[in-house]
């Protein structure tokens, strides 16, 4: 991955801005001015820290496959894969609704349990 600092990375965004500015106007895809703010991805814990203390002040969300910073004075968000800055502490634990009404259950149950009996000892007719 091709590494750059925030400074080159805003001397980039001059560029491109000073350049869609010396043409003339016309109509952008709808996506690209809806997102409140710029996501950029970081791929590694000490990058992702260094540019957390960098930014400031902002708020942190930890999500099923993300953490994101949000910093409170720019338009823009940095985000890392949870694995990277957080540690499994214990397993998930699930709730699920039920699948089957409780006379289908009962008729799962009782297929599952014919199938696992001991056989062993049947005797053969």
């Amino acid at each position: 991955m091709e590494r750059m600092s925030s400074h080159e990375y805003a001397a980039r965004l001059r560029a491109e801005a000073s350049y869609l500015e010396a043409k003339p106007a016309f109509d952008m895809p709808s996506y690209t001015g809806l997102a409140k703010e710029s996501y950029w991805y970081m791929g590694d814990k000490e990058g992702f820290i260094r540019a957390v203390r960098t930014l400031g002040a902002g708020q942190k969300s930890i999500g099923p496959e993300y953490v994101e910073f949000h910093p409170a004075d720019a338009p823009v968000a940095i985000r890392i894969e949870r694995q990277h800055v957080c540690r499994l502490v214990k397993p998930a634990e699930y709730d699920c609704e039920p699948f089957l009404a409780p006379e289908e259950e009962a008729v799962m149950d009782a297929a599952v349990a014919g199938e696992t009996r001991d056989t062993s000892q049947d005797v053969p007719f």
